[in-house]
């Protein structure tokens, strides 16, 4: 159980290869980012085309993955649902009388294995960029 990520080149059956992205069900600070990048319409289980170069793909794909790798700088993101379900939860805390600060938690111990998962994640974009920069269609599939 987890979010598995495949890349797609539109009409083609098999995925792409070296395109892949896995956190398993544990990883909730993972599954956050992925969140942050890939915007909620693609998790509905079905592949649908997703626009790499995009101004605000890139700006979620880069915010998201710097507060990731790096819990010192929070850069802010556009992703309207995130913040909502941030704003939400936050208000829910703070009425239970509870410190509102929510963190999210890895599942790894180490920050050179939060570097080497976020490189994965690199990876997939840059490639997904890379394809469609040739004038392919990619196509997402995102399985929960």
């Amino acid at each position: 159980m987890g979010t598995d990520i495949y890349l797609f080149e539109e009409g083609k059956q098999e995925e792409t290869e070296d395109a892949y992205i896995r956190a398993s069900i544990g990883m909730r600070e993972e599954n956050g980012t992925l969140r942050q990048i890939f915007p909620e319409e693609l998790w509905d289980g079905d592949d649908q085309e997703f626009d790499f170069s995009s101004a605000k793909n890139k700006q979620n794909f880069f915010c998201a993955i710097t507060n990731y790798i790096d819990d010192e700088i929070k850069v802010e993101y556009t992703n309207d649902s995130m913040e909502k379900f941030a704003e939400i939860l936050t208000r829910v805390v703070e009425e239970e009388g509870y410190e509102s600060s929510i963190e999210m938690c890895s599942a790894f111990d180490t920050q050179e294995e939060r570097i080497e998962w976020a490189t994965t994640v690199r990876e997939f974009y840059k490639k997904g960029l890379e394809l469609q920069e040739q004038g392919k269609k990619m196509r997402v599939l995102i399985s929960w």
